[in-house]
């Protein structure tokens, strides 16, 4: 007998107020709830604007709780289903799923639900619980699994980025406490050090972070058994950065960047310099083609191909780009996924919007033209949902779940935010070769002020009054009339003044945007200066630095060579023999300083003996002038020595 709970209305089937959810293969959507993960399957009606039916097929209870502390924001399962990473602020678990619910393949080729069982229990893993407990919980940029499509590597991977700048690979079916591969991007980001160098980013300042990550393909490498992959990282400037790791315990990968873009024109620089998240797109043409796509908070989009020609010499190739039109400007994030139901489309999603792009068109021109980005076709852009509500209602949960149905194939969309509200809705429906893709809109009430305006005004609204001929006189008539025709004139001049105040109203918000765009313009200049600064500090640092490393090797030196003399303080024997050995050399060096000063003594004495008068003989002269100059060349020569006993001595002093 089948119990399985079902209903038309989503929230119905959870005992909490608000869940977190996500695709899960072809059998519907994977729930949090408390302390389990719920599977319930969409049942497609037979038309897109009919209610789909919700069943509660199967729910999977956790060996341990989920800490108290910790809300799961995401949730992220592998391509097979085989694990599941629940994704928190500071924390991330991994949910090993029971075999006979994720390898069914024997059982059934069909998405049909009917094998499944309705309590399961798995295991609940935290990941490197030792770095939660020694940084008290760092915060995460970002969680993803390395698509098996990209790779034929064996092995689940998890990559964590973390807020340190680090990222760390996890293979969690050997172990979930500690990373094989460990990646510090600090070491190439620009400001960590103090030496400057030119760069293609924004212009102003100095990166501080890595905002997000995604693996690459796999490289292979000759002469080698181990299997090598790759990822590529953007930082809070929109730079790219790119390593290459190996799958056993490699925990010093050295990564490269910023890496440049070709292909771009300086003046677009801009355009291409603020992206927030990537995403590998995959094809059904060549797997493993490294294509990517970026996008920025403000909507552009772009894809690149990815050339390496060794390890050290890796650039990006621009393909193409959008500009997303119907874009919401205020955006605090941006997120990039895949779309688990169709190869070269992936999903943007902020704060409001979830729009979806399909680059097949371009990747399947680019292999056409081996390689060339002359003439390629240009990607599709398709909005799915815009949330129409106040700024302080965000989406939270967003995912695609395809549903076999007759010949063709029914692609739902749920979608939850933060109030909690929930809509699912069929966004297309697709078959081998034709696509349907109406526009979704959630029509929600517009805000407050605009809405009290309306509420004011539908108030006023006076309709034509109905009037029976038979039971009225014409005198009834017309005093009827006079009075329909008085409140219209008064529902007109209301209408013509609630217009002045809507234009008003709006007058009063261009004078603000006008006003907050000029101070928007104020403060880029004074963070301009501010930077600017920065960087004029940063290279008085530098400058005083490289004084210190000068003085810092004198001083090891002088060091070195007083430890070549030095002994043991508390060596008796050996401090004796090293001070007697001294005070003989000292004695030597007085004794030759003092038998030296005699002699300049003696000479000196006969230097300053009396000379002749100048009246004598000039025979006379002459000889006493060569006697001086042998005397002064003996003087000469005793001064010689005096000297070379003088820098012997400080030599040994010095020493």
């Amino acid at each position: 007998m089948d119990t399985r709970k079902v209903s038309k209305k989503l929230t119905d089937l959870f005992s909490s107020p608000k869940v977190t959810f996500t695709g899960y293969r072809e059998y519907g959507l994977l729930f949090f709830d408390k302390n389990s993960l719920v599977l319930v399957s969409i049942e497609a009606p037979n038309s897109v604007n009919d209610t789909p039916t919700y069943t509660k097929v199967a729910t999977v209870n956790f060996t341990q709780k989920v800490p108290a502390y910790q809300d799961v924001v995401e949730i992220i399962p592998t391509s097979n289903g085989k694990f599941v990473a629940l994704c928190g602020v500071r924390m991330v678990m991994v949910v090993e799923m029971p075999r006979d619910f994720w390898d069914c393949q024997s059982l059934t080729k069909l998405s049909s639900t009917t094998h499944f069982r309705s309590q399961y229990n798995a295991e609940l893993s935290i990941i490197n619980s030792n770095l939660l407990i020694s940084q008290k919980g760092a915060p995460i940029q970002k969680v993803a699994w390395l698509n098996l499509e990209q790779s034929n590597a064996r092995g689940n991977f998890l990559g964590v980025l973390y807020d340190d700048n680090k990222l760390r690979v996890y293979q969690v079916v050997k172990s979930k406490s500690q990373p094989i591969a460990s990646i510090d991007f600090s070491s190439v980001l620009l400001g960590a050090d103090e030496t400057e160098r030119s760069y293609t980013g924004k212009g102003y300042g100095f990166v501080s972070k890595i905002v997000s990550f995604e693996f690459g393909s796999e490289i292979l490498k000759s002469n080698e058994d181990r299997t090598w992959l790759s990822v590529v990282a953007l930082d809070d400037s929109g730079e790219v950065y790119y390593a290459e790791f190996h799958t056993d315990f490699d925990l010093e990968a050295k990564p490269i960047g910023p890496i440049d873009l070709k292909g771009i024109r300086p003046e677009d620089m801009e355009f291409y310099s603020n992206s927030e998240d990537v995403v590998f797109i995959t094809n059904d043409f060549d797997r493993k083609l490294p294509v990517f796509a970026f996008c920025s908070l403000k909507g552009e989009v772009f894809h690149a191909l990815l050339h390496r020609r060794n390890s050290e010499n890796v650039e990006l190739e621009l393909l193409d780009s959008v500009r997303l039109s119907d874009w919401v400007p205020e955006n605090k994030s941006v997120v990039l996924k895949r779309d688990p139901n169709q190869a070269g489309s992936y999903l943007i999603i902020n704060e409001k919007q979830v729009v979806s792009v399909d680059a097949t068109n371009t990747i399947a021109s680019l292999i056409q033209s081996n390689g060339s980005n002359t003439q390629l076709e240009y990607c599709t852009v398709k909005s799915l949902f815009f949330n129409v509500s106040s700024d302080d209602i965000e989406i939270s949960s967003v995912a695609l779940v395809l549903l076999e149905k007759g010949s063709g194939y029914v692609t739902l969309l749920a979608v939850a935010d933060t109030e909690p509200n929930y809509w699912a809705s069929f966004i297309y429906r697709t078959t081998k070769k034709t696509v349907i893709e109406p526009e979704l809109r959630n029509n929600r009430a517009p805000p407050d002020h605009i809405k009290k305006i309306m509420a004011v005004k539908m108030a006023q609204n006076v309709g034509v009054p109905q009037i029976s001929i038979k039971t009225t006189n014409k005198q009834e008539h017309k005093k009827i009339i006079d009075s329909s025709v008085e409140n219209l004139i008064g529902q007109v001049s209301f209408q013509t003044a609630m217009s002045a105040n809507v234009v008003k109203y709006i007058g009063e918000v261009e004078q603000r945007t006008k006003q907050v765009m000029e101070a928007k313009e104020g403060v880029f200049d004074k963070v301009k200066e501010i930077f600017e600064n920065v960087k004029k500090s940063k290279r008085k640092l530098s400058e005083v630095k490289a004084e210190y490393a000068m003085l810092e090797d004198r001083f090891s030196r002088i060091i070195d060579v007083v430890e070549e003399r030095s002994y043991n303080l508390k060596d008796d024997t050996q401090a004796r023999t090293t001070l007697e050995a001294i005070k003989d050399q000292c004695e030597d060096f007085s004794t030759e300083l003092a038998n030296s000063c005699n002699r300049l003594i003696k000479i000196q004495s006969k230097l300053k003996a009396p000379a002749k008068p100048f009246q004598a003989s000039i025979s006379a002269q002459t000889f006493m002038l060569s006697k001086n100059g042998v005397e002064i060349a003996e003087l000469e020569n005793q001064m010689s020595r005096v000297s070379s006993q003088l820098a012997k001595f400080e030599e040994r002093t010095s020493v």
